[in-house]
């Protein structure tokens, strides 16, 4: 099996790291203040760097379009071969969500047919290692509040307002 591939570059919100496999991208690191920060982040969860310059330039245009609040696709690969498969069924679940739409963790729940796992669907989502392709960051809680973002809540709130949502102070 060929190592893993990284990339990592700047956009405008920020440092981006990328790790594929030969499947598809296995980690999606969101905005860092540094280089160091995001290579040094990928080497702890998956070991040795394995940089690979040429590697995923499609997605990284589309990433650095994203973060100056173009729209853009992220219809993505991903190799999540290594998770649970009830973490894969949310991931799927939220991977289906429009752009400029969100859901809540319950709604999420009731779509895996799965009604009374909100909090459940809420850990899949903490541990989501694709964020925007499998885009996390369009599930509220129930009353609409932006909770649970793994980022932080202010990236939640900066990449929902690039997708159209507008919140009051």
């Amino acid at each position: 099996m060929n190592p893993e591939k990284t990339i990592v570059f700047k956009t405008d919100s920020g440092w981006v790291g990328v790790v594929s496999s030969d499947v598809g991208v296995k980690s999606l690191y969101l905005p860092r203040a540094s280089r160091y920060e995001v290579e040094t982040e990928i080497q702890t969860r998956h070991g040795v760097l394995h940089s690979d310059a040429k590697g995923n330039q499609d997605l990284k245009h589309r990433l650095i379009q994203y973060f100056t609040g173009e729209a853009v696709e992220f219809n993505d690969p991903v190799d999540l071969t290594d998770r649970s498969e009830f973490f894969r069924l949310v991931w799927g679940a939220v991977k289906s969500i429009p752009r400029g739409e969100l859901r809540t963790y319950k709604e999420i729940a009731e779509l895996i047919c799965k009604p009374r796992s909100a909090r459940a669907v809420g850990r899949a989502l903490n541990a989501n290692p694709v964020p925007i392709i499998v885009p996390c960051h369009r599930v509220v809680g129930s009353n609409g509040s932006l909770t649970g973002f793994a980022s932080g809540i202010d990236l939640k709130k900066k990449m929902l307002c690039f997708e159209g949502h507008r919140f009051h102070q």
